[in-house]
């Protein structure tokens, strides 16, 4: 029996809600990085317009590696 499978690319950035869900990072750890400039705005996460952080939790895999 055959069936079609249907694949959706997982999105580069994910609200840091979700981002909290995934990774266990708290928002107040995350909020904790960015101050202290262990994360840099464009690289590891973006602003959106209406002021949420979206996640780019590629980057955020390289950071907790060593690599980015």
């Amino acid at each position: 029996m055959a069936t079609d499978t249907t694949y959706v690319p997982l999105p580069q950035y994910v609200k840091l809600q979700k981002y909290e869900e995934m990774s266990g990072i708290s928002k107040d750890a995350f909020h904790g990085k960015i101050k202290r400039a262990q994360l840099a705005e464009g690289k590891h996460f973006r602003r959106a317009p209406d002021g949420n952080i979206y996640v780019d939790w590629k980057a955020m895999d390289q950071w907790v590696e060593g690599r980015g």
